[in-house]
């Protein structure tokens, strides 16, 4: 049933983008294991970031010959593992706290040539995690 959902949403996606069009959109899904960086320090408590989960949808419209502006919406979602601080007495059993993100992002897409282009812009987080 999983890899039915996947593979669905995998055509749709792909169908939904063309060269050559002025509007275009697509619908994106993905896992990835990231990294927390953050000073170490000796005995200090640690971070890991889990493997994580992205469900998206993206829209391009062609504003010239050049220039493009990309935007869209994304959910994410993940786990963080946190083990405390080393302290006598204090259980250091790894707490685990679920995270949540709504991200929209906005960049403008600049073709320089037939396959050289810049592209950049910003992106806002929305953490919709309850607790």
């Amino acid at each position: 049933m999983k890899s039915l959902l996947l593979s669905i949403l995998l055509i749709i996606g792909l169908t939904g983008i063309s060269k050559g069009q002025s509007n275009s959109y697509g619908i994106s899904i993905g896992t990835g294991k990231g990294f927390i960086m953050k000073k170490a320090l000796l005995g200090g408590g640690t971070y890991n970031l889990n493997t994580g989960l992205f469900i998206g949808f993206q829209y391009s419209k062609r504003l010239n010959n050049k220039l493009y502006l990309m935007t869209g919406v994304n959910w994410y979602k993940n786990s963080v593992s946190i083990t405390p601080t080393f302290y006598p007495g204090i259980d250091l059993t790894p707490e685990k706290h679920d995270i949540q993100l709504i991200y929209i992002p906005v960049f403008l897409k600049l073709d320089l040539s037939k396959y050289f282009f810049l592209n950049g812009g910003l992106i806002g987080d929305f953490d919709i995690t309850k607790n």
